[in-house]
This record gives C-alpha cells, sequence and structure tokens, in this order.
C-alpha cells in the first residue's frame, strides 16, 4: 500500500488537545496510507502577531488547518477573537489551504452560528474526531480541496459539474441550481472554500441529488445490511468526485433509480422504489425496512429523518410523522428539506 504524508496545522488554546492528536491522526483514504504530520500552533495573547510570522513558513507546505472555535484560555484576545475570525483572516494570505474546526462545541450549539459556521471548510465535533469515518473525511477534504483551485479563464458552473462527475440526466439540473457566487469566470480568493464548503455541507447533507448508506437502503425499501450486501447492483451510482470516502459512501438518486429498475423484471417497473427494491433477488422480508415509528415495513418507510432537533440520530419513517429539521431548510434551491421526527414509538409497560 503506498503511503503519502501530509502537513496540518493544528491551532488551538488547549494543550492538553495538542498531546491528544499530534500523533494520532492517520487514515486510509482510496487504497493510499495517509499520516498527519502535525504543527501545534498555540493561541496566546499576541496570536495575531505570531501568525502573521509563520504565514510565508506555512505558504506551499501546509495542507490543512485545523483550529478550535472559543479561544477560552487566552483572555486578551482583540474584539474577543474566534476561530472563525481566524480562519477568515488565514484565508485571506493563504486561499487555497482548507480550514477546518474541530471543537467540544456541538454546530447547532449557541457558540456557532450561521456566519460562524460558513468561514470553515468543515465542522468535526473534537469527541468524534477518533472515528476513522472522520479522519477519512479529514484527509479527503486535505486532498481533494485542490482540484476545486480553478483558473481564472475557467468557466466554474461548467468545470464544477464535469468535477462532480454526476448522471448525464442531472448535469443540467445541478448546473441550474449551483449557487450565483460560482457564475462568473473570474476567480475570487474564496472561491475555492465556497465550493468545498457547498460540496461538503449541501450537496452530499441534503436531501436532493446524493443520499447515504441509510438513506438509499430505505430510498429501495431495505435495511442497510440488506442493501449492503446488493450494493454490487448500484455500484456505477456511487458518487466519485471530490471528498468521496469509502467509509460514508454516497450514491446518485437518479441512477440508483435507474439501477434499480434495470436489475428488476419488466413487472416491477411501475412500483415506487421503496416497493420495487424488496423484488430484488435474494431479499425476503427480514431485509425490509422498518418505520421507527410504526415498527412495522409496510407501508414502507420513504424517509429518513432525525430522532430530534439535536441531530444524534436517524431512522427510516414513513413521511407523515416528520417536520422539516428547522425553519431555514427549505431554502436551498433543488434540494429539499431535512426532516426530524415529530411522533415517537409508544414505549409499551
Amino acid at each position: 500500500m503506498s503511503e503519502i504524508k501530509m502537513k496540518i496545522v493544528w491551532i488551538d488554546d488547549d494543550q492538553q488537545r495538542f498531546k491528544v492528536w499530534e500523533h494520532g491522526l492517520g487514515s486510509i483514504l482510496r487504497g493510499t496510507n495517509i499520516e498527519g504530520d502535525v504543527e501545534t500552533f498555540q493561541v496566546k495573547d499576541d496570536l495575531l502577531k505570531n501568525i502573521e510570522l509563520k504565514i510565508n513558513d506555512w505558504k506551499d507546505k501546509v495542507n490543512l488547518f485545523i483550529i478550535d472555535h472559543t479561544f477560552t484560555q487566552a483572555e486578551s484576545l482583540p474584539f474577543a477573537l474566534r476561530g472563525s475570525v481566524l480562519a477568515h483572516l488565514l484565508r485571506n494570505a493563504l486561499p487555497n489551504i482548507p480550514i477546518v474546526c474541530v471543537s467540544g462545541q456541538k454546530m447547532n450549539s449557541n457558540k456557532f452560528n450561521m456566519e460562524d459556521i460558513s468561514e470553515y471548510t468543515y465542522l468535526f465535533p473534537i469527541d468524534e474526531l477518533g472515528d476513522p469515518k472522520n479522519q477519512e473525511r479529514l484527509f479527503s477534504i486535505a486532498k481533494d480541496f485542490n482540484q476545486l483551485i480553478f483558473s481564472d479563464s475557467t468557466s466554474i458552473r461548467n468545470s464544477l459539474v464535469e468535477l462532480l462527475a454526476p448522471p448525464e440526466s442531472v448535469k443540467r439540473i445541478l448546473y441550474n441550481i449551483l449557487p450565483e457566487e460560482f457564475e462568473s469566470e473570474i476567480i475570487h480568493g474564496t472561491t475555492p472554500h465556497r465550493i468545498a464548503h457547498w460540496v461538503l455541507n449541501v450537496l452530499m447533507e441534503k436531501p436532493g441529488f446524493l443520499l447515504d448508506r441509510l438513506a438509499a437502503a430505505t430510498y429501495v425499501g431495505l435495511k442497510e445490511v440488506a442493501f449492503e450486501s446488493h450494493k454490487d447492483i448500484f455500484s456505477s451510482a456511487l458518487y466519485k468526485g471530490p471528498f468521496h470516502t469509502d467509509s460514508h459512501p454516497y450514491w446518485w438518486v437518479s441512477s440508483l433509480t435507474d439501477e434499480l429498475y434495470r436489475a428488476l423484471p419488466n413487472e416491477y417497473v411501475n412500483l415506487v422504489p421503496q416497493q420495487a427494491g424488496r423484488y430484488l433477488e435474494g431479499v425476503s422480508e427480514e431485509d425490509y425496512s422498518v418505520c421507527f415509528i410504526t415498527q412495522k415495513h409496510t407501508p414502507a418507510p420513504d424517509s429518513v429523518a432525525y430522532s430530534d432537533a439535536t441531530m444524534s440520530s436517524r431512522h427510516a419513517v414513513q413521511c407523515q410523522y416528520t417536520s422539516p429539521l428547522n425553519d431555514e431548510e427549505g431554502i436551498t434551491p433543488g434540494f429539499a428539506a431535512r426532516l426530524k421526527m415529530n411522533s415517537y414509538p409508544l414505549q409499551e409497560g
């Protein structure tokens, strides 16, 4: 297996956090063993001066910045400086290096607002960074970010759609719903970051074009285990664009639909996918997806929803038992709202 090392700069005010992670970052990404060579940078009162002195050392040498969001141990920072502000300043100087936040605060806590979140390429809860899936995602960001650095004469929208490699039937739709800021052929310093943020936090996270394993399994009427055993049928539907990983795959929903009906006799092509998938060869009643609310497989669950607004867990469920996760969920053009459950199973006494 091939190996590569990546240079990571971790900016934090907590020395204990450095000790835990400076030798503990590494992953296998698409068959390559990747090790993170971590340089630690402690936040102190003279943070901005010290950062400025390091900029030239980091240019063209660093693959990723990791930044804490709340600097509680540095008491005299100007303007109560947070990690998101530092991320903005770093990006002005080094626009071609992704910046992720690793924080003890949850994204939906009152420590974050949308402006904060938009400054980071991605956000990882610190207590989940040890999860191999998250480390694989971390290194996919470090490795793939440079794919989003387009030349000034490039049509961003065309180039991005080709890079994402969607099914032909989806290309024009995807082109039309891309944010307006990706329209110009003038590449701004923040363009790679804005594209990366959109791919990771919109395209991959919101229902519309891509489905993760639970959503894909539910879409074809199966439990995740049964879907996994039939995944070869859907291999051509896998997303292979920037930031894809083996441990947390996504499937293009349109290709998933095409491959499903291609694998079935013609008599089932008029069924909705949640019903049709149950006629795949080798599928039994035990493989059918089950609604978390009713605990029944019929009618088939047709949605995936969070258990509540904390987003701590997701389950297959019938759409009638759900509501939008929050008031802002329906405002992203081309995407459906993420859902939360508004009813719960009765507990038997």
